[in-house]
């Protein structure tokens, strides 16, 4: 879940949750991050903005909140439009690896050095009074550590070549180890054309995995696409949460060609079907043709004996 709205009511912050579709559709359109989805490796930096529109009057006050998953919203900093420097709050006061830059209509928060921790959605918002905020979309920042040892692995299906129109399942199967709690997945979206994008998370597995004796976990999970196009086509990434880390599978990359007709087994048989059709319905045609064709040829015989009749007779009454 994630922040769609807030009402404050004697400064006290009561935040709503719904699902990701819902995500402050109508009521974050001044602000904006264009980053929906960043991952990064341990020790990278990060950096968040968040765009505004200008507002005709007033100075508005903006937040940074930072959502781990499965947890409340924490509040990272507040600042001003027209305040150069922000401030930090409680855990984030002396976090020296966060930094505030205000820019022109947009806010930008920095992250250096990032750790697994600092894996968590995103949120900027907007008040102009105290009982009404904004919130942006959001973006989710994924940290991945390559020298983990964590004993997990997360395998995905091979990579195919399809159809436009086609329907294709990946596969996605987790080894999670011993660690408590259910893991939850993410499915992500890379292409040449645009930066990486979620496109689906579930957080409820219980169904999809099993538990065996020596306490470990193994789960499959299954993303179904439908009625693919050319813009189905990139690498899709399964994601797996294990012991508070995110552990990424190789990939599976589709690509899609044309429309394809038929296999050739049915090429044959409608061949040779429309064939028979064909040759049914032209063999009274065809028949016609061959008696017309005689019919004419009788008539010129006859036409031509007469002829030779009346030359003959012609001859004789000359002599």
């Amino acid at each position: 879940s994630s922040i769609s709205g807030c009402t404050v009511n004697d400064g006290v912050f009561v935040f709503l949750h719904v699902s990701a579709q819902e995500t402050c559709q109508s009521s974050s359109s001044s602000l904006y991050q264009e980053r929906r989805l960043i991952l990064v490796n341990v020790g990278d930096s990060v950096t968040l903005q968040c765009l505004y529109q200008k507002d005709d009057g007033g100075n508005p006050l903006f937040f940074w909140y930072k959502q781990p998953l499965r947890q409340e919203p924490k509040l990272i900093s507040t600042q001003f439009a027209f305040d150069r420097k922000g401030t930090f709050h409680d855990e984030f006061k002396d976090e020296i690896r966060f930094t505030l830059k205000n820019e022109k209509h947009s806010l930008i928060l920095t992250i250096s050095d990032v750790q697994v921790s600092d894996s968590a959605t995103y949120y900027c918002a907007k008040s102009m009074n105290r009982f009404h905020m904004q919130f942006s979309e959001g973006t989710n920042v994924f940290v991945k550590d390559e020298n983990s040892f964590i004993n997990a692995l997360v395998q995905q299906s091979d990579s195919e070549t399809i159809h436009s129109g086609d329907s294709v399942t990946l596969k996605c199967t987790a080894s999670t180890g011993s660690c408590d709690g259910e893991p939850s997945v993410y499915w992500f979206k890379n292409s040449e054309d645009h930066h990486p994008s979620l496109i689906y998370t579930q957080s409820d597995n219980s169904d999809q995995c099993e538990k065996k004796t020596n306490k470990t976990h193994t789960c499959v999970y299954n993303l179904s696409l439908n009625n693919l196009n050319q813009s189905n086509a990139g690498t899709y990434y399964c994601a797996v949460t294990v012991c508070g880390r995110i552990v990424f599978g190789n990939g599976t990359k589709l690509e899609l060609k044309g429309k394809k007709c038929c296999n050739m087994s049915n090429y044959y048989l409608y061949s040779s079907e429309l064939i028979y059709i064909l040759g049914g319905a032209l063999m009274p045609t065809t028949t016609l043709l061959i008696c017309l064709f005689l019919m004419m040829c009788e008539k010129k015989i006859s036409q031509s004996k007469e002829t030779t009749t009346k030359v003959g007779l012609s001859n004789k009454h000359i002599l």
